[in-house]
Protein backbone atom coordinates (compact mmCIF):
# COMPACT_ATOMS: atom_id res chain seq x y z
CA UNK A 1 0.00 0.00 0.00
CA UNK A 2 1.59 3.47 -0.83
CA UNK A 3 1.45 5.78 1.94
CA UNK A 4 -0.93 9.19 1.78
CA UNK A 5 0.85 12.32 1.10
CA UNK A 6 -0.26 13.27 4.99
CA UNK A 7 1.34 9.83 5.75
CA UNK A 8 4.55 10.89 4.35
CA UNK A 9 4.83 14.57 5.73
CA UNK A 10 3.91 12.85 9.29
CA UNK A 11 6.86 10.72 9.40
CA UNK A 12 9.32 13.43 7.94
CA UNK A 13 7.66 15.64 10.51
CA UNK A 14 8.40 12.89 13.35
CA UNK A 15 11.78 12.44 11.72
CA UNK A 16 12.49 15.47 12.67
CA UNK A 17 11.14 15.41 16.39
CA UNK A 18 13.97 12.74 17.20
CA UNK A 19 16.50 15.25 16.00
CA UNK A 20 15.79 17.10 19.50
CA UNK A 21 16.82 14.51 22.02
CA UNK A 22 19.95 13.35 19.45
CA UNK A 23 21.17 17.41 19.36
CA UNK A 24 21.44 17.42 23.11
CA UNK A 25 22.74 13.72 23.27
CA UNK A 26 25.65 14.92 20.56
CA UNK A 27 26.53 17.59 22.86
CA UNK A 28 26.71 15.59 26.35
CA UNK A 29 28.52 12.53 24.90
CA UNK A 30 30.79 14.18 21.79
CA UNK A 31 31.47 17.67 22.43
CA UNK A 32 32.80 19.88 20.38
CA UNK A 33 33.59 16.92 17.95
CA UNK A 34 30.25 16.49 16.91
CA UNK A 35 29.74 20.12 15.38
CA UNK A 36 29.73 18.55 11.41
CA UNK A 37 27.42 16.06 12.98
CA UNK A 38 25.04 18.65 14.04
CA UNK A 39 25.54 20.58 11.14
CA UNK A 40 24.58 17.90 8.85
CA UNK A 41 22.02 17.05 10.61
CA UNK A 42 20.39 20.54 10.82
CA UNK A 43 20.74 20.62 7.04
CA UNK A 44 18.10 17.62 6.85
CA UNK A 45 16.18 19.05 9.63
CA UNK A 46 15.27 22.12 7.19
CA UNK A 47 15.07 20.53 4.01
CA UNK A 48 12.58 17.94 5.38
CA UNK A 49 10.71 21.14 7.01
CA UNK A 50 10.69 22.11 3.28
CA UNK A 51 9.08 19.18 2.50
CA UNK A 52 6.68 17.75 4.75
CA UNK A 53 4.32 21.62 4.37
CA UNK A 54 3.51 21.43 0.77
CA UNK A 55 3.54 17.20 0.96
CA UNK A 56 0.61 17.96 4.18
CA UNK A 57 -1.01 20.42 1.53
CA UNK A 58 -2.00 17.80 -1.12
CA UNK A 59 -4.19 15.81 1.18
CA UNK A 60 -7.41 16.13 0.01
CA UNK A 61 -9.03 16.16 3.44
CA UNK A 62 -7.21 18.45 4.37
CA UNK A 63 -7.19 17.47 7.79
CA UNK A 64 -4.60 17.79 10.31
CA UNK A 65 -2.75 15.00 11.99
CA UNK A 66 -1.80 15.37 15.89
CA UNK A 67 1.82 15.84 14.58
CA UNK A 68 1.32 18.16 11.74
CA UNK A 69 -0.88 20.69 14.09
CA UNK A 70 2.47 21.34 16.05
CA UNK A 71 4.78 21.78 13.16
CA UNK A 72 5.94 25.41 14.43
CA UNK A 73 6.91 24.07 18.07
CA UNK A 74 8.80 21.34 16.34
CA UNK A 75 10.68 23.96 14.68
CA UNK A 76 11.22 26.01 18.10
CA UNK A 77 12.16 23.03 19.85
CA UNK A 78 14.84 21.77 17.61
CA UNK A 79 16.20 25.37 17.60
CA UNK A 80 16.45 25.13 21.39
CA UNK A 81 18.22 21.89 21.50
CA UNK A 82 20.89 23.20 19.06
CA UNK A 83 21.09 26.01 21.91
CA UNK A 84 21.63 23.81 24.50
CA UNK A 85 24.17 21.69 22.15
CA UNK A 86 25.94 25.39 22.02
CA UNK A 87 25.82 25.60 25.72
CA UNK A 88 26.79 22.44 26.55
CA UNK A 89 29.92 22.37 24.59
CA UNK A 90 31.34 25.92 25.68
CA UNK A 91 30.86 27.73 21.92
CA UNK A 92 28.30 30.11 23.91
CA UNK A 93 28.13 31.20 27.74
CA UNK A 94 25.49 29.37 29.46
CA UNK A 95 24.06 32.45 31.09
CA UNK A 96 23.64 34.51 27.67
CA UNK A 97 21.12 31.16 26.47
CA UNK A 98 19.44 30.92 29.63
CA UNK A 99 18.69 35.18 29.64
CA UNK A 100 17.68 34.51 25.87
CA UNK A 101 15.16 32.30 26.99
CA UNK A 102 14.00 33.58 29.65
CA UNK A 103 13.18 36.65 27.81
CA UNK A 104 11.41 35.22 24.62
CA UNK A 105 9.27 32.65 27.52
CA UNK A 106 8.04 36.10 29.21
CA UNK A 107 7.47 37.24 26.01
CA UNK A 108 5.27 34.08 24.35
CA UNK A 109 3.90 34.06 27.97
CA UNK A 110 2.52 37.89 27.82
CA UNK A 111 1.74 37.82 23.85
CA UNK A 112 1.68 34.44 22.76
CA UNK A 113 3.39 32.75 19.98
CA UNK A 114 3.09 33.70 16.73
CA UNK A 115 4.72 31.83 12.98
CA UNK A 116 6.59 35.44 13.09
CA UNK A 117 8.10 35.28 16.34
CA UNK A 118 8.42 31.97 16.20
CA UNK A 119 10.70 32.20 13.26
CA UNK A 120 12.68 35.22 15.18
CA UNK A 121 13.38 32.95 18.52
CA UNK A 122 15.29 30.70 15.83
CA UNK A 123 16.89 32.97 13.80
CA UNK A 124 19.59 34.26 16.51
CA UNK A 125 20.67 30.54 17.46
CA UNK A 126 20.69 29.73 13.62
CA UNK A 127 23.19 32.39 13.53
CA UNK A 128 25.53 31.07 16.60
CA UNK A 129 25.53 27.84 14.46
CA UNK A 130 26.79 29.18 11.37
CA UNK A 131 29.17 31.41 13.45
CA UNK A 132 30.43 28.80 15.43
CA UNK A 133 30.54 26.45 12.30
CA UNK A 134 32.92 28.94 10.62
CA UNK A 135 35.30 29.73 13.55
CA UNK A 136 35.26 26.32 14.27
CA UNK A 137 34.89 24.40 10.59
CA UNK A 138 34.61 26.80 8.16
CA UNK A 139 34.11 23.50 5.44
CA UNK A 140 31.49 22.65 7.64
CA UNK A 141 30.22 26.72 7.83
CA UNK A 142 30.40 26.46 3.92
CA UNK A 143 27.87 23.72 4.24
CA UNK A 144 25.31 25.57 5.39
CA UNK A 145 25.57 28.17 2.67
CA UNK A 146 25.51 26.45 0.50
CA UNK A 147 22.46 24.92 0.98
CA UNK A 148 20.88 28.02 1.52
CA UNK A 149 22.14 29.37 -1.92
CA UNK A 150 20.90 25.72 -3.54
CA UNK A 151 17.64 26.33 -1.67
CA UNK A 152 16.77 30.11 -2.76
CA UNK A 153 18.21 28.05 -6.80
CA UNK A 154 15.58 25.92 -6.70
CA UNK A 155 12.84 27.49 -5.40
CA UNK A 156 13.27 31.14 -6.96
CA UNK A 157 10.90 32.97 -6.82
CA UNK A 158 8.70 30.90 -4.20
CA UNK A 159 11.43 31.72 -2.07
CA UNK A 160 12.37 32.83 0.98
CA UNK A 161 8.22 33.71 1.32
CA UNK A 162 7.60 30.27 1.04
CA UNK A 163 10.00 28.34 2.78
CA UNK A 164 10.36 28.83 7.02
CA UNK A 165 13.82 27.31 6.53
CA UNK A 166 15.06 29.87 4.09
CA UNK A 167 13.49 32.77 6.22
CA UNK A 168 14.99 31.56 9.57
CA UNK A 169 18.66 31.09 7.76
CA UNK A 170 18.20 34.84 6.43
CA UNK A 171 17.77 36.12 9.32
CA UNK A 172 20.08 33.82 11.23
CA UNK A 173 23.07 35.10 8.45
CA UNK A 174 21.95 38.31 9.41
CA UNK A 175 22.58 37.71 13.15
CA UNK A 176 25.97 35.77 12.38
CA UNK A 177 26.81 39.40 10.16
CA UNK A 178 26.08 41.36 13.31
CA UNK A 179 28.14 39.31 15.31
CA UNK A 180 31.24 38.94 13.12
CA UNK A 181 31.02 42.77 12.23
CA UNK A 182 31.18 43.21 16.42
CA UNK A 183 34.01 40.94 16.79
CA UNK A 184 35.94 42.81 14.51
CA UNK A 185 35.12 46.10 16.04
CA UNK A 186 34.46 45.61 19.55
CA UNK A 187 34.73 49.38 20.57
CA UNK A 188 31.14 49.51 18.36
CA UNK A 189 28.09 49.21 19.73
CA UNK A 190 27.49 45.85 21.80
CA UNK A 191 25.57 43.21 19.94
CA UNK A 192 22.50 42.06 22.32
CA UNK A 193 22.33 38.47 22.23
CA UNK A 194 19.69 38.88 24.48
CA UNK A 195 17.09 40.04 22.12
CA UNK A 196 15.98 39.26 18.83
CA UNK A 197 17.54 41.08 15.50
CA UNK A 198 15.72 43.65 13.41
CA UNK A 199 15.13 42.54 10.05
CA UNK A 200 13.48 45.49 8.50
CA UNK A 201 16.77 46.30 6.83
CA UNK A 202 16.57 42.29 5.31
CA UNK A 203 13.39 43.84 3.75
CA UNK A 204 11.69 40.69 4.73
CA UNK A 205 9.50 41.53 7.53
CA UNK A 206 6.09 41.35 5.29
CA UNK A 207 6.86 37.84 3.74
CA UNK A 208 7.59 36.21 6.94
CA UNK A 209 4.22 37.20 8.45
CA UNK A 210 2.69 35.70 4.74
CA UNK A 211 4.12 32.29 5.81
Amino acid sequence: MIPSSKQLADVITYSRALLIPLVIWLGLTKGQDSLPIVVGLMIYNWTADSLDGPLARKNPTGNQSWIGQRDQEIDMLISASVLGYLVLTGLIPWPVAIVYLLIWLLYFYRNGVSRFTGILFQAPIFGWLILMALKESPQVGLWILGWIILAIVLTWPKSPKSLSPISSLTCGLYSTARMVRWDKNPHSATPNPQSPPSIDNLGTRNNLREL
